[in-house]
């Protein structure tokens, strides 16, 4: 995915859920603040080693991802880059999420980012100031 490692937007994909909202490879608050915008960036950028190498997409409930409570497990999405080829994925997971004071977000009592590996993290805010819809996918072959 050449257009995610040089920053250029590609697209993401919920049909489900009639989402569909470009993604830019970055973690930086801005980003997800803008309209028409989603952060893309791989959990190791943390820089911490406690946590699982997976993906995270994030954006604003109010904004691309405001019917992503629409999404349930079995749903597809699709994640096309700027060259054209899909990656094709499948939810297997929706819950709910609780922030900490450090802002690391919380399922079960462990890291969101450790509940599976090599996976898709798509989430958002809740109304709840402190609560995160998150759902996790796969990469399926089509």
């Amino acid at each position: 995915m050449l257009g995610l490692l040089l920053g250029l937007a590609v697209s993401f994909q919920i049909p489900s859920a009639k989402i569909d909202v470009p993604l830019y490879y970055s973690h930086e608050q801005s980003v997800c603040d803008a309209k028409n915008s989603a952060c893309f960036y791989n959990s190791s950028e943390n820089n911490v080693d406690f946590l699982l190498d997976n993906w995270i997409i994030a954006d604003h409930r109010t904004q691309d991802f405001k019917t992503l409570y629409k999404v349930e497990a079995g749903d597809t999405a699709y994640i096309i880059n700027d060259d054209g080829s899909v990656l094709n994925l499948e939810c297997i997971e929706v819950c709910e999420g609780t922030v900490d004071e450090y802002g690391y977000i919380y399922v079960d009592n462990d890291y969101m980012e450790n509940r599976y590996e090599d996976v898709y993290i798509a989430y958002t805010c809740k109304k709840q100031k402190d609560k995160r819809l998150i759902t996790y996918w796969k990469e399926i072959e089509e």
